[in-house]
């Protein structure tokens, strides 16, 4: 009885094992279908920043008009440049920024937690987690 058992379930898991293989090609093409339109969305992304830098090219050539704003009037819209919002960009030399205007970020030394916890130190903030599993099939 628990030999039949055994044989029923290893050929319920070879049935199991197919569906498996099934799933995985399944997903291997969602995989690959999402790279394609990754790759094809950004492609139109491009595009749509070239034909916006274009229009922008325009304006930037026409002349002002008498309130010294640059334009361009379409039958429907009407372009113009603005510039844009938010913090005003800067850039620093890491290399030349004196102490006062330096900050110290503290985080975790997981490695150095990791090692002690190995070793058998008590540590009362953290703990080593069980380990997961995960299925062979040969």
């Amino acid at each position: 009885t628990l030999e039949g058992i055994k044989g029923e379930i290893g050929l319920k898991a070879d049935g199991y094992k197919y569906v498996i293989d099934q799933m995985d090609g399944q997903a291997q093409k969602c995989r690959e279908a999402a790279q394609y339109l990754s790759a094809k969305a950004k492609r139109i992304s491009d595009n749509e920043s070239r034909v916006k830098q274009a229009i922008v090219s325009a304006i930037e050539e026409m002349p002002a008009d008498k309130k010294g704003k640059k334009y361009i009037q379409g039958d429907i819209y009407k372009f113009s440049i603005a510039k844009n919002g938010g913090k005003q960009p800067m850039t620093v030399n890491t290399d030349d920024v004196p102490d006062e205007y330096m900050k110290v970020i503290f985080e975790p030394d997981t490695d150095k937690i990791r090692k002690d916890l190995e070793e058998g130190k008590a540590l009362p903030f953290a703990r080593l987690e069980e380990r997961g599993v995960h299925l062979n099939v040969r």
